[in-house]
């Protein structure tokens, strides 16, 4: 969406997806690399003028590598307690649903 909506007013997008069919994939510039390949990271950084992601499934040390060129936003450090899901199993609090 982020991307659909950006093309009109003239910004560029540049996807940084896991697999290469992704939606923004259609509609924006992409690289296809896994998030570990902190050296792709680093070098889609540097062709980009800010960094910014949709899931919090991206490893904090990725959002770092690309903090490195780029600012990231929000920044990695909000990645880190719920990089897994079993740390946000354990530090969501409990919910009881009636």
């Amino acid at each position: 969406m982020f991307a659909m909506a950006a093309r009109p007013d003239g910004y560029r997008v540049h996807n940084f997806p896991l697999t290469p069919d992704t939606p923004t994939g259609q509609v924006s510039e992409w690289s296809h690399c896994p998030y570990d390949d902190l050296d792709a990271v680093r070098r889609f950084a540097q062709a980009v003028r800010v960094v910014t992601f949709e899931f919090e499934n991206v490893p904090a040390p990725t959002a770092e590598a690309a903090a490195e060129f780029a600012p990231v936003r929000p920044a990695g450090r909000v990645l880190t307690p719920h990089s897994t899901g079993f740390r946000r199993k354990r530090s969501s609090p409990k919910r009881v649903c009636p």
